[in-house]
Order: structure tokens, then sequence, then C-alpha cells
């Protein structure tokens, strides 16, 4: 859950804090304590123009604003397209249903794919039933580089024609998605940068 108290208590300032040359500290899904949709914290520390901690920068934003990048990639009739985090946390799932959204932060994931990340932590494919609907597919995951995301992609085995020609769909949606998150961990908290700087630096002055 997402905490309440001052922003420079909150756990993602802290690391942000505690180790400012990590390019980002990303946090969630935390649920706001007045209720309302998941939140995931994109944080860094912000530098001035000398080089010195002045702040930490961060954005805050609604789970369901990931499903804008899902949409975009065809899926199939019963293909589906998953964000989790490094420890399997049930981010997105796109298309959007009511128990998917009650799952958000579960760490809950199939035998399939917990036997594919033994194997290839990084990435790989699998077959596996949903836990969600029962449906069986075949789903490929990647490991985003330098951000504790997965990303899985997965088409029902029923609406497969051909084999090669289906895994290239999936890794192509994959790829797809892939970069549209990195380029959105990366864009959003330096788009807050220039606007808050000045606020954040007053703010640490006062914490130290």
């Amino acid at each position: 859950h997402v905490q309440t108290g001052p922003v420079n208590t909150q756990a993602f300032f802290q690391r942000a804090l505690a180790d400012p040359d990590f390019a980002m500290v990303i946090t969630g899904p935390l649920r706001p304590p007045e209720g309302g949709a998941p939140l995931m914290v994109f944080a860094r520390a912000a530098r001035d123009a000398q080089d010195n901690v002045v702040g930490v920068v961060f954005a805050s934003m609604s789970v369901p604003h990931f499903d804008r990048l899902f949409s975009g990639i065809e899926l199939g009739a019963n293909g589906v397209a998953v964000l989790r985090t490094e420890d399997q946390r049930l981010v997105h799932r796109h298309p959007l249903t009511e128990l998917g959204s009650e799952r958000i932060g579960s760490t809950r994931i199939s035998s399939g794919l917990r036997e594919a990340l033994l194997r290839q932590p990084r990435e790989g494919q699998y077959l596996s039933t949903s836990l969600l609907d029962q449906r069986d597919r075949i789903a490929v995951y990647r490991k985003l580089r330098n951000y504790p995301f997965y990303v899985i992609v997965g088409q029902d085995t029923q609406d497969v024609m051909e084999g090669w020609r289906v895994n290239a769909k999936l890794f192509l949606a994959l790829a797809g998605i892939t970069i549209a998150l990195t380029l959105l961990a990366w864009y959003a908290p330096y788009r807050w940068s220039r606007q808050q700087i000045q606020v954040m630096h007053s703010r640490f002055e006062a914490i130290v």
C-alpha cells in the first residue's frame, strides 16, 4: 500500500537517496489508502549543476495507464499481454478483466512460468494453463534490461495455425511492448524534473 505521511519518509524516496547513482527506483504496484487504482512510482535522485544531490524527482502512474501500451498490440482473439515485476507481482494484464484487477499485486504464477524462469530467467517460452481464465496458451517472456519488469505475451493454443508464424508474431508483440515500456520508464521522471527540481531542492534542505 502507499504509505501515508510526508513524501520524504516514503520507501521510494529513501531508496533513491540511499543510492543516488542508481538510474531509477521503481516501486509498486501500490494501492492508495483512500482507494482508487494501484500506482507505480518512478523515482531518481536529482542533482544540481555541480552534481550535488538536491532531492528526489518522482512520478506516480496509475496502473491502468499501461493498458494504452498493450492495446496497440495484435494478440489474436484470446491473446494476453502481462506485465510483472521482477519478483513476479502482477502489475497489469491485457485485456483487463475484473478478476485481473483484483489480482494486481499478486505473486501467484502458473507452474509453467515458474519452471521456465528457473531454466531461463531472462527470456524464454512455455506452455501453460492460465490461472485466471483456464485457457491453454503458448507464451514468451522477457525481462527488461536495467528495469525490474517482465513482459509476457501469450496466445491461445487453439488460435495457433502454424508454429513458426505464431512464434514470430509473439516475439514481435513482445519486442514492441518491451520498447514501449523501456521508453516510458525513462520518460516519466524526466518529464517532471524541470518542473520539480526547485521544489525538491527546498524539501531536501529541510530534511538535511
